[in-house]
């Protein structure tokens, strides 16, 4: 689903070697810190623009914490990610708002922003139109899209390009 902003993973930016497991996330000297597996990211709190969770068909992670940057892609941190509820506080307390999971028990593609406020339960990303004759056919039949078929919506691309 994401089309993760490009970070490299230089020796300053290799934090999440620290997390434990597979899969975990924090807050960690103002940075947002997630390692999944080998790989991993993390990002300075001030980048952070927009915030919101998404769910989607899949089996395994199926629901995602999105952070967006001023760039057109988002990182996932999955909700099954070792401490992410600490991590969710954590993000709560830098932006002075309140964040929620609110789309826990939905099963299909959805999504919504949790902040800033102003876009707070909007539409966080949005599903292209298929471009073959195959994806619309797809499409059509309920399959659920895949990453390339999502993107930010556009409320959220206009409230990027306002800043």
């Amino acid at each position: 689903m994401s089309q993760p902003a490009d970070r490299p993973a230089s020796s300053e930016q290799a934090r999440w070697r620290v997390l434990p497991g597979p899969r975990a996330v924090a807050v960690i000297d103002d940075e947002l810190v997630y390692r999944h597996g080998d790989t991993g990211w993390s990002m300075p709190l001030a980048d952070i623009r927009v915030m919101g969770e998404a769910t989607r068909e899949a089996l395994g992670d199926d629901y995602f914490l999105c952070v967006v940057t001023d760039g057109i892609g988002w990182q996932e941190v999955s909700f099954y990610a070792h401490g992410v509820d600490t991590a969710l506080a954590g993000l709560s307390r830098h932006l002075g708002a309140t964040l929620r999971w609110q789309l826990i028990h939905h099963t299909s593609l959805s999504s919504r922003v949790m902040w800033p406020a102003a876009l707070v339960d909007q539409e966080l990303l949005t599903v292209l139109p298929a471009r073959s004759w195959w994806g619309r056919l797809l499409q059509r039949l309920g399959v659920p899209p895949v990453s390339s078929d999502v993107q930010l919506s556009p409320t959220v691309l206009g409230h990027l390009q306002q800043r």
